[in-house]
């Protein structure tokens, strides 16, 4: 996976999340598989997103895609006798509409929904993540206060032992 993220084929983002709910455990130890969230990007996504997300491709496959469904409608229509013009434009004009929103929906509009739900959840757990990781932060800040406030403690009675101990003749 490495070599995957150095090509350039795998975003990762990675929290680790190594002390939540046990603040016993040591500094050194791994994280155990419950407690780190990795959320990865494929480059075959954003592939996608690129490719989806090009104008000129996008305004291409629309030409395209009007251009060959309305050959095969009037290919059809023509084969059909006793049309008067009239009729021929308006069957002609909504199997188009009908044809190419079809086409475009499945093409266009469905993957940009799949990639946007997509998008919205990654965006979630990466929020959940950083506010796991902000209360672990202020948590392990009330431990060092906490530590600190009774390391000064027992500096200033190791102090006052030492000056005590002079005028006692314990020294």
């Amino acid at each position: 996976m490495d070599d995957d993220i150095n090509a350039g084929r795998i975003y990762p983002v990675t929290a680790h999340l190594d002390s939540i709910g046990s603040g016993d455990r040591g500094a050194n130890e791994p994280p155990h598989g419950d407690e780190r969230t990795q959320m990865t990007i494929d480059s075959e996504k954003l592939e996608d997103i690129r490719r989806l997300s090009s104008p000129v491709r996008m305004a291409l496959a629309v030409v395209i895609t009007v251009m060959l469904v309305e050959a095969v409608i009037m290919a059809v229509l023509h084969r059909i006798h006793g049309l008067s013009p009239w009729m021929e434009t308006v069957i002609d004009s909504v199997a188009l509409g009908c044809i190419v929103t079809l086409v475009l929906y499945v093409t266009i509009v469905r993957p940009l929904r799949t990639l946007l739900v997509e998008y919205h959840q990654f965006q979630s757990r990466l929020e959940d993540t950083k506010q796991e990781l902000e209360r672990e932060v202020r948590r392990q800040t009330d431990e060092l206060h906490k530590a600190n406030l009774l390391l000064q403690a027992d500096v200033r009675i190791r102090s006052v032992n030492t000056d005590l101990r002079a005028p006692l003749g314990l020294a």
